[in-house]
């Protein structure tokens, strides 16, 4: 038996609904800085690192927002930047330092300079002693924060270190506002700090504090205060850089005034022939 046609609507009927794709439902948005897409979670954490220190968080009384990991007798772990030769963006991480004596300096150590340069020998009893020569880094989890990071660690998480080797670092970051150092042999041998401009080998263009190309020429790490990358699109402050020198191009001293003003119109420290690209982020 043949199937009936359906019956016709009256006029006026709605029409029926065409059926639609849900949308997906989404994920409600994280807390704090709102990650840029195709950004790496972890670039995202160093961003809001930089915005903290950008806002002053180096001079709050609790260090462990900023700096601090954990602590063991005369020895603490503390929060360092490393751009690693190869690596799309800065890596965060901690390293352990030994405390120095210094009245009133709770956190005193050696510079990141020297620690760079000659990384220390770990503890024998180390399950997890890098080679002779090379950095032991504590990495974070790709989705937490820094300050997440730095409180696991002084609540006793341990994670595996990363060995590192100084000469795949362009550029190591000091997260601290002055040097801390208790040695004081070490002070009174440094050069003087003078203005300098440097451009890197991959175009950013910096201008800071240093002792120069000059001063020290043995030490493969070069420390740059007060520093700042000049780009096309503005300033941008950065903390105290430790630069390998393979990774400089070009430096100029620029103590008198006529330089510091002529320099950042010479070609190779123009910042708009530089990179835009931030120093700490690619």
């Amino acid at each position: 038996m043949a199937s009936q046609p359906p019956a016709p609507k009256p006029p006026g009927s709605p029409a029926p609904a065409t059926p639609t794709a849900q949308a997906p439902r989404r994920a409600p948005p994280s807390k704090g800085r709102e990650q840029a897409p195709g950004e790496h979670p972890h670039a995202a954490h160093v961003r809001e690192h930089i915005e903290r220190l950008r806002q002053g968080f180096t001079g709050l009384a609790d260090p462990g927002e900023v700096y601090l990991g954990h602590e063991a007798g005369e020895q603490f772990w503390e929060l360092l930047g490393f751009r690693l030769h190869a690596h799309p963006t800065a890596v965060l991480g901690a390293v352990r330092f030994q405390r120095h004596d210094i009245p009133g300096a709770s956190h005193a150590r050696e510079s990141v300079s020297a620690y760079v340069t000659s990384p220390p020998t770990p503890p024998v009893s180390d399950a997890h002693a890098p080679p002779p020569g090379h950095l032991s880094i504590l990495l974070p989890r790709f989705h937490r924060t820094i300050p997440a990071f730095l409180k696991g660690l002084r609540n006793g998480e341990v994670p595996v270190p990363v060995h590192v080797s100084p000469e795949i670092v362009e550029v190591a970051f000091d997260f601290r506002t002055q040097n801390p150092s208790g040695l004081e042999s070490v002070k009174r041998r440094a050069a003087p700090l003078r203005p300098h401009f440097f451009r890197t080998t991959a175009g950013h263009v910096i201008r800071g504090k240093s002792v120069g190309l000059g001063a020290g020429s043995a030490r493969p790490f070069v420390a740059i205060t007060e520093a700042e990358q000049l780009t096309g699109r503005g300033t941008h402050p950065l903390p105290t850089v430790i630069v390998n020198r393979r990774f400089i191009a070009l430096a100029i001293a620029a103590e008198d005034e006529g330089t510091r003003l002529a320099a950042p119109n010479w070609l190779p420290f123009l910042p708009s022939g530089g990179t835009s690209k931030h120093l700490l982020l690619g």
